[in-house]
């Protein structure tokens, strides 16, 4: 993985974040955009509300996935139904 400093990870990815955006390593380690000895980030920081809609959207996530068999069964019967409609208006069409 590669290990920027602040000044070029926002030349990198083109960005203008201010220091208080990432959370840096405690050590000076080698800059690979600019080759100095400096302090490279760890992370960014990301919004708050982006990280509250995970709490929202990850427990959705699984429980669809537990009820999706259970939607798919029961709709089943409504998907045939109007699949077999569609089927004889094409046999009608086809006599014609």
């Amino acid at each position: 993985m590669a290990e920027f400093c602040s000044e070029c990870w926002n030349d990198y990815y083109c960005k203008e974040y201010t220091d208080e955006k990432f959370i840096l390593t405690k050590h000076e380690t080698l800059c690979e955009g600019c080759g100095e000895y400096r302090r490279v980030v760890f992370a960014t920081v990301e919004k708050r509300w982006q990280q509250k809609i995970w709490y929202i959207y990850l427990p959705l996530k699984r429980i669809y996935r537990l009820l999706r068999p259970f939607l798919q069964i029961f709709g089943f019967p409504y998907r045939l139904i109007k699949y077999r409609k569609e089927l004889i208006e094409i046999i009608k069409n086809n006599k014609r």
